[in-house]
């Protein structure tokens, strides 16, 4: 051979390279994609505090009271991930939709303050999964919320009040006279809004006082605590207390 001549590199030498470069890959995907997740659950923090933080707002003018996420009687009950009442004709707003109807949350925010970046919407029973509403996607951050032609629409978000049903039976109503270690406002409870956990192995939770944090759950803790009566239901309907002894779990750490 010339000297200075190049020699090209055979199929063996290819196909070794190749395979390290596979493996690399293999190796750094998974941290790759941690990394996207931490950014995920980092904006869905932000999200939790800036609507505690509006709820706040709200009972400044309520004489400490936060936003009531169900009557008194019973006759207009809501689910935990919903904005309105769920079981009447009459579609009023209830929870954090009080904090939409007084003008507390700003409108053209909602669709992003709703909506947990790391949420599974393409599965759902309940029409299309948090579209915010079934006839318009998106819609609670457009015109129609006051608008009556959409008065029994369904509004669902990624997000969870703390215990309707609870603090009705309780006869109580949340205010900000409790605990700090409190939590209000947590990723979705209900499997039927989508995946049970969006974050895989835990939740992200904002407390009462407009503190947050990440509350870890490999094995599932909260989710078989929920789903121990064979009932899905975390609105409390079935069972009052479905909701109150998750959020007791959460606020263990």
């Amino acid at each position: 051979m010339k000297s200075g001549t190049r020699r090209g590199f055979t199929l063996i030498e290819l196909l070794v390279v190749v395979a390290i470069i596979a493996l690399l890959i293999a190796i750094l995907l998974p941290s790759l994609s941690k990394v996207k997740e931490i950014g995920r659950r980092t904006v869905c923090l932000a999200n939790q505090r800036s609507v505690v933080q509006s709820a706040y707002m709200y009972a400044n003018e309520q004489r400490g009271k936060l936003p009531p996420s169900q009557d008194d009687d019973g006759a207009n009950a809501q689910y935990s991930w919903d904005l309105r009442t769920s079981f009447t004709s009459k579609k009023k707003p209830q929870g954090i939709g009080l904090l939409i109807q007084n003008g507390t949350l700003p409108v053209k925010q909602l669709p992003n303050l709703f909506h947990c970046p790391s949420f599974d919407d393409s599965y759902g029973p309940i029409g299309p999964t948090h579209c915010m509403d079934a006839i318009h996607p998106w819609g609670v951050g457009c015109s129609w919320w006051a608008d009556p032609a959409y008065a029994n629409s369904r509004v669902i978000i990624s997000y969870h009040y703390r215990s309707p049903s609870y603090w009705r039976v309780k006869k109580q109503q949340l205010d900000t006279t409790m605990p700090g270690s409190t939590v209000l406002w947590v990723d979705v409870l209900d499997a039927r809004v989508g995946v049970a956990y969006h974050h895989v192995d835990g939740y992200n939770r904002t407390f009462i006082d407009g503190h947050g944090g990440w509350f870890a759950d490999p094995d599932l803790r909260i989710e078989e605590e929920i789903k121990n009566d064979g009932n899905w239901n975390t609105d409390g309907v079935g069972d009052p207390y479905d909701d109150e002894r998750a959020f007791k779990m959460l606020e263990l750490e």
